[in-house]
């Protein structure tokens, strides 16, 4: 009764916080009983081709851009909203309206971009912690049937932001390939998740890029509330999620089995389980599912070449394993993050895996690998432990394999993971039961070690494992062990080898050889001994772990109790006035700062808070300052500088005084006499020059007196008189002109 109770507040907080849009139709509800909408985005109709409307006047967002040009055919990258589809070049359905039942109602139509974008982003709020929603929509892939058209896939994706402030998923789901059709065809694709937060962040991104097509229409996107009392048929009848187990050996921090019922096939979502996968659900019970798909079933049925009819690992009735399908996808099928974990300690993560396919040499062989990620406070993602199995063989009997990956917390979040190694498709198939987590005390530290199964040895299907189920015929079988075991130890790896001789009846022997590694890798960081006491870190143990002493979440002096029973595992209990998760809310009337200037804040009148300001200051934060400067008060180019109701004039240094910068100091006025006077001298001086040259210009043309005439005729008299002077060079050591006579009488 209570949870009904719960489940029609939240409904009736959906619809006033959603509203009905009756002018465009774009947020219709409907309430029914096996129907709940918070939103349902419909995009409304009406006579025009193109709705000139963005993503905003339908509430949500978008990496994309609007086309409004023409008939709104989107360009790469663009959407529009459109009643009907035209195609210039033929290779969209032309024609093609929209799902809703509604005359010429408009869609929501996309061409996606090169690179992934977010088609779609809405952020729901006030939701019910642990109620369970779908998130679902219609696409249709409008491209006409050509060689080498992208096809369309996108991904759902529900978040939310975890105590760390890091963004986290709650849930994903990928469409795949996205076919066209002759004529177009709506298919509606739906992700259910638990809600974990009040708020969520609800997407739709674009997984492919590049290439020709990738062309989709959207419509009826809706967020609705699924009913406590609406019950799956199939439902089983113990969850199995987290039974807590103690034994010797240490203690489990959980152990997902599954559950039980009777009904073949369980038809509920992996958050059911607390975890994700990147694999779809199929609720073709009895049937063989395709590559990427799971099933939770208490019983192999459906392909010819499976081990029909045989059961879970764990000791129920009609318990339910996890059947998975992984041709053709290499993703994680497992994925959980783990929080509170105890720094320090060392844990145990495992499951029981089979091979579901029988011999035939023609099958794959499914190949996976374990990995521990811890997530330290500032958002690094650290590997601290991962194990491969190698090839997982095909057994004559389906035989379940325990695979262990033990770890060291190195932060109390760590995220544990199983991840498909092979992308090969016939084949492939693989079953998982009891995934667990345990934490290993200093007892059994030596137990918690890792195993990865021989992949040369053909027959790996006996085991050294906790489980092996190995049924024989009284009459005929005498089981014979002899265990001879190698134990080579280096300074990185411990390598158990055991060879099992088994008599399978009287007259054949088969031999199973299985090899065990024990990694032992040297640490890269420091980490301290477990604290007998887990509540406490440090290498003194003197430091508690919970969230509150470690993280000191309150704010605004508000108190902190730790509490497992809510999402964080604390909660803050504020003081009055203060609010939110963490108290970071102030509430009161007059906070600090409110007023401005030594103003004091008056909260016992009738408006919402009222600032008594000093002297000076007015405005309803004391943010104005009371003064009589204006335009023009200041001579000479000094400042006005305000003070409380008065003001004050800056001047130029060593140039202006006085209350408004009149008056010149006397370096100033010193400079200014010094010029003038300069000035003048200057301009005297020319003057007298030119008026001399014009002077003598008078005298000489208009009455005859040249001045200067006579010192001119004797100044070229004098030039003239000057004689010529007549150089002869004589040259030195020359030959007497006697000698030249006498040598000239005497040649013949």
């Amino acid at each position: 009764m209570f949870l009904m109770n719960v489940f029609w507040i939240q409904l009736i907080i959906g619809f006033s916080i959603i509203g009905i849009s009756s002018s465009d139709n774009s947020h219709s509800l409907v309430s029914s009983n096996n129907h709940h909408s918070i939103f349902l985005i419909t995009f409304g109709n009406g006579s025009r081709i193109c709705l000139n409307h963005t993503v905003t006047n339908f509430g949500f967002q978008t990496e994309l851009r609007p086309e409004f040009k023409g008939n709104c055919t989107p360009g790469e990258g663009k959407y529009s909203f459109v009643n009907v589809i035209y195609s210039l070049d033929q290779k969209w359905h032309t024609g093609i309206t929209d799902h809703t039942d509604d005359q010429n109602g408009y869609m929501y139509l996309v061409n996606l971009p090169k690179e992934n974008g977010i088609i779609f982003r809405f952020t729901a709020t006030n939701l019910t912690v642990g109620f369970r929603y779908e998130f679902s929509t219609y696409l249709a892939n409008i491209c006409c049937q050509m060689p080498k058209v992208i096809k369309p896939n996108i991904l759902f994706k529900v978040g939310s932001v975890s105590s760390y402030g890091l963004s986290a998923f709650v849930k994903e789901l990928a469409t795949r390939n996205i076919s066209e059709y002759i004529d177009t065809t709506w298919h509606k694709y739906s992700l259910t998740f638990k809600a974990t937060h009040s708020s969520l962040t609800l997407s739709m991104i674009s997984e492919k890029d590049r290439g020709a097509g990738n062309v989709i229409a959207i419509d009826d996107i809706e967020l609705r509330l699924i009913p406590p009392n609406q019950l799956d048929v199939c439902s089983s009848e113990s969850d199995g999620s987290f039974p807590i187990k103690k034994d010797g050996l240490g203690k489990s921090v959980f152990l997902i089995t599954f559950g039980n019922g009777s009904c073949k096939c369980l038809k509920k979502e992996t958050e059911s389980f607390n975890f994700s996968t990147k694999f779809i659900r199929d609720d073709k019970c009895g049937q063989s599912f395709h590559d990427g798909y799971f099933s939770f079933r208490n019983s192999i049925s459906g392909f010819s070449g499976w081990h029909n009819g045989e059961s879970d690992h764990t000791a129920d009735d009609n318990g339910y394993m996890f059947l998975v399908n992984l041709g053709g996808i290499s993703d994680f099928i497992f994925r959980l993050n783990v929080t509170n974990i105890n720094i320090g300690s060392r844990y145990e993560f495992s499951t029981y895996l089979a091979n579901i396919f029988k011999p035939s040499g023609m099958s794959v062989k499914p190949n996976v690998r374990f990995k521990v990620e811890s997530i330290l406070p500032n958002g690094v993602s650290l590997l601290i432990a991962q194990l491969v199995t190698g090839d997982i063989s095909e057994c004559a009997k389906m035989t379940w394999i325990k695979y262990s990956l033990p770890f060291t917390a190195t932060s109390s979040l760590v995220i544990l993971t199983i991840i498909s190694e092979k992308v090969d498709i016939y084949g492939n198939d693989i079953a998982i039961d009891d995934i667990e987590l345990r934490l290993c005390s200093a007892a059994c530290y030596e137990n918690c070690s890792s195993m990865i199964l021989s992949t040369t040895a053909p027959a790996a299907c006996a085991s050294d494992t906790i489980t092996t189920t190995m049924s024989m015929k009284d009459e005929l079988t005498t089981r014979l062990t002899a265990i001879t075991t190698t134990i080579t130890t280096m300074k990185t790896t411990e390598t158990i080898r055991m060879t099992t001789t088994e008599l399978v009846d009287r007259t054949t022997i088969r031999a199973v050889t299985t090899t065990r590694m024990s990694s032992k890798l040297p640490m890269l960081y420091f980490i301290p001994e477990a604290c007998h006491n887990m509540s406490t870190i440090s290498r003194s143990c003197n430091i508690s772990n919970s969230p509150c002493e470690m993280m000191k979440p309150c704010l605004n002096d508000g108190t902190c109790t730790d509490d497992r029973t809510t999402t964080l595992h604390y909660r803050c209990s504020c003081l009055l006035d203060f609010s939110g998760s963490h108290c970071e809310f102030d509430n009161r009337t007059c906070t600090k700062h409110i007023c401005l200037n030594n103003g004091q804040c008056d909260a016992s009148l009738k408006k919402p808070f009222y600032c008594k300001c000093k002297d000076g200051w007015y405005g309803p934060h004391c943010q104005w300052m009371e003064h009589g400067c204006k335009e023009g008060l200041c001579l000479n180019r000094g400042v006005c500088q305000p003070i409380p109701r008065n003001y004050t004039c800056r001047c130029l240094e060593g140039s202006y005084y006085g209350r408004h910068c009149e008056f010149a100091t006397r370096r100033l006025t010193i400079l200014r006499i010094a010029s003038k006077s300069l000035g003048y001298i200057a301009i005297i001086a020319i003057m007298t020059v030119v008026l001399f040259v014009v002077i003598l210009d008078i005298l000489k043309y208009c009455f005859g007196i040249d001045v200067t005439g006579r010192e001119l005729a004797r100044y070229r008299r004098e030039k003239r008189r000057k004689r010529r002077v007549i150089q002869r060079f004589v040259y030195v050591n020359a030959i007497p002109q006697s000698t030249l006579k006498t040598t000239a009488e005497t040649s013949p």
